[in-house]
C-alpha cells in the first residue's frame, strides 16, 4: 500500500492552502487528492470576496489572518479593496449591525455604521428608500475566485506538494481508533496524518467510519451582466441583508446573486429567468443597472453548519485526523488562515495564531454551538438575533 506523510482530501481553496503552508514550512510527502480538477468545485464558483464584517471574533480573526496573503498576490487575482456595504431594512437589524460594528472596531476593523442620508451622500447611485441603516468597511475586497484558485494550486505545487486529480475518496480508513488513510476508487492510500477538507462532500467521506459531520449543502446562483456605463468604477460590494441578495463589479461587468436553495447538485444549468428577477431587484437598489444585458451565470454549493462557523480541528476517537470543512460560504476568503492554522496543528501540535477550540468539529454534540448572524436569512447572511455577539 502506498504511504504518504500528509494526505489532504479535497483540492479546493482549503485543501490547497493547507498543502501550500505545510510544504512551505518544510513538510515532505504532502499529497492532495480530489475527484475532479483542483479548484473546480465550490471554490471556483464563489462570490470572490473577503470581508471583516462578521458578528463573531472568530470569523473576524480568520479574515485578518487571511488578508496579508491576498494582498501579496493582489495583481494576479484582480484584487480590489472597494469595500462592502451591508444594508439593514429594519430597526432590529440596524441595532444588530451597530453591535457588530462595535465588535469589529474593537478588533481593529475600519467599520462604520451609517444613516441612509450618509450612505446616499457617499454613493449617490444607491437608492436608500426603505433602508434604516448601513455598515461599511473600506478594506473589504473583491477578487477573481477562478484566478485565485489557479494561483493557490500553483503555489502549492511549487512549494513541493503533490495534487492528484481524478481520485475519488470513498471512505476514511480507521484502525484501533486511528485514521490511517483513505479508501479510493483507485485503491487505498496510507497516511501519517489525514486532513478532511472536501467541503460539502465531507460527510460522505466520514460517514462510513461512523463520524457524523453536521454539514449540508445550499445551492447559490450567481449571474453576470454587462457593466452599467453611468456607474463609477470600483463600486463597493453591496449586500441587501434583509432581502438576501448582493451586487458587485468584476473585471468584465457586474455580478448579481440569484436564488439559494437546498441541494447537492451545482451542475444543473442556471435559469436565465432567475437572473432577470435578480436584475429587477438590483435595479430598485442601483437604478443605473436597469436594462443591462445578462451574459451568463453559474451555480455553486455552499457548505453549511448549523451555526455558520467552520468545523476545524482534531476529533476525539479519530486520532490522526484533522477536519477542515463547513466554512458556510467563507472557505475561499478564510483559506489562507486555515492553511496556517492546520499547519500549526500538524507541525507544532497546536494552533498558535488563534484559538480554534470553539470551532471543534464535535461542538454540537457537546452543546457548544456558536452564533454568527452575518450570514443570510435566505441567502448570504443570516437570521436576525438580538442577543448580541457571543461567521460570510
Amino acid at each position: 500500500m502506498e504511504r504518504v506523510e500528509v494526505l489532504i482530501i479535497g483540492a479546493g481553496a482549503i485543501g490547497c492552502a493547507i498543502a501550500e503552508e505545510l510544504a512551505e514550512r518544510g513538510q515532505g510527502g504532502v499529497v492532495v487528492v480530489d475527484r475532479g480538477r483542483a479548484g473546480s468545485g465550490s471554490s471556483s464558483r464563489a462570490a470572490g470576496g473577503l470581508r471583516a464584517q462578521f458578528s463573531t471574533e472568530l470569523n473576524i480573526r480568520l479574515t485578518q489572518l487571511s488578508q496579508p496573503y491576498f494582498r501579496e498576490i493582489a495583481e494576479q487575482i484582480d484584487w480590489r479593496e472597494d469595500g462592502y456595504i451591508f444594508l439593514a431594512r429594519s430597526a432590529e437589524q440596524a441595532e444588530a449591525f451597530q453591535r457588530n460594528v462595535d465588535l469589529q472596531r474593537s478588533l481593529g476593523v475600519e467599520a462604520e455604521w451609517l444613516t441612509p442620508d450618509e450612505m446616499e451622500s457617499r454613493w449617490p447611485w444607491l437608492n436608500a428608500e426603505g433602508v434604516v441603516a448601513a455598515t461599511w468597511c473600506p478594506t473589504d475586497a473583491v477578487f477573481d475566485q477562478v484566478k485565485f484558485m489557479d494561483v493557490l494550486a500553483g503555489r502549492a505545487r511549487a512549494a513541493g506538494a503533490e495534487i492528484r486529480e481524478g481520485i475519488e475518496v470513498t471512505s476514511l480508513r480507521v484502525e484501533d481508533g486511528r485514521v490511517t488513510g483513505v479508501e479510493t476508487a483507485n485503491g487505498p492510500i496510507e497516511a501519517g496524518i489525514t486532513v478532511l477538507a472536501a467541503g460539502v462532500w465531507s460527510p460522505q467521506v466520514a460517514a462510513p467510519v461512523g463520524l457524523e459531520l453536521p454539514v449540508s449543502g445550499l445551492r447559490r446562483e450567481i449571474f453576470t451582466f454587462t457593466g452599467a456605463p453611468s456607474l463609477p468604477d470600483g463600486i463597493p460590494f453591496v449586500a441587501d441583508f434583509d432581502i438576501g441578495n448582493y451586487i458587485r463589479q468584476d473585471e468584465n461587468g457586474l455580478r448579481i446573486s440569484g436564488t439559494l436553495t437546498s441541494g447537492d447538485d451545482p451542475d444543473t444549468p442556471v435559469n436565465p429567468a432567475d437572473g432577470e428577477r435578480a436584475l429587477n431587484w438590483a435595479a430598485t437598489l442601483v437604478p443605473a443597472v436597469a436594462g443591462v444585458e445578462q451574459t451568463g451565470g453559474w451555480a455553486g454549493l455552499t457548505e453549511m453548519t448549523p451555526d455558520h462557523h467552520a468545523l476545524l480541528g482534531p476529533v476525539d476517537g479519530y486520532e490522526g485526523l484533522i477536519v477542515a470543512t463547513g466554512f458556510s460560504g467563507h472557505g475561499v476568503m478564510h483559506a489562507p488562515a486555515t492553511g496556517m492554522l492546520v499547519a500549526e496543528l500538524i507541525l507544532e501540535g497546536a494552533a498558535s495564531s488563534m484559538d480554534i477550540a470553539p470551532l471543534s468539529p464535535t461542538r454540537f454534540a457537546e452543546g457548544r454551538g456558536l452564533v454568527e448572524t452575518m450570514f443570510a436569512r435566505r441567502h448570504e447572511q443570516g437570521d436576525i438575533t438580538t442577543s448580541g455577539n457571543d461567521e460570510s
